[in-house]
């Protein structure tokens, strides 16, 4: 898995096949190109700003923890609304009813 968080999602299912047995290995790309391609274009600097700010140890009282585990939520969030649109502004849709 440490191998995995230091590669590219492109190669993450060559890598975690060449790492399992065959019975185990993967079929389909555990993160799909539309996917990596949307993360590619979103700036993720604010989310890793917040994260950087949540405490490791509850310091500074409720309130302040609170604060900043709430701003982490809420630039998870953006970034969440951000990808969302791009996928599904570039997805292809498939209707069984058509």
């Amino acid at each position: 898995m440490a191998q995995l968080l230091q590669t590219s999602p492109t190669v993450w299912k060559d890598t975690y096949n060449g790492a399992v047995q065959e019975d185990r290995r993967l079929f389909d790309d555990p993160v799909p190109k539309l996917v990596v391609r949307a993360l590619a274009r979103t700036n993720l600097k604010p989310l890793a700003t917040a994260l950087e700010q949540m405490p490791i140890r509850a310091r500074g009282g409720d309130t302040r923890t609170s604060e900043r585990v709430t701003a982490a939520r809420q630039a998870l969030r953006q970034i969440e609304e951000k990808l969302w649109s791009g996928l599904l502004a570039q997805a292809r849709w498939h209707s069984p009813l058509s």
